[in-house]
């Protein structure tokens, strides 16, 4: 997959304090069920982690990333555990 280059009026906005999965969606033109089923996952949990500013499952992140065409680094992440 080749990952799309952010804008910088989009890295400003994430810098900014912005919420990044909103941000990021929004960016690619994606409303919350066309990502809910480009990535798998679910729609109500898009909603909630845009709400909360929670942090996304690895597993959130590599799907909604790779729907997205950016890296999931990009994305508000849970830390993988040590293994």
């Amino acid at each position: 997959m080749v990952e799309a280059e952010v804008p910088a009026y989009v890295r400003e906005a994430l810098d900014s304090g912005s919420n990044p999965l909103r941000t990021l969606r929004e960016w690619r033109g994606y409303g919350i069920t066309a990502l809910a089923l480009a990535s798998g996952v679910e729609m109500r949990r898009i909603a909630e982690l845009e709400e909360s500013r929670l942090a996304l499952s690895r597993q959130e992140c590599e799907a909604i990333g790779a729907a997205l065409g950016i890296s999931a680094d990009l994305l508000p992440c849970e830390e993988s555990p040590v293994k």
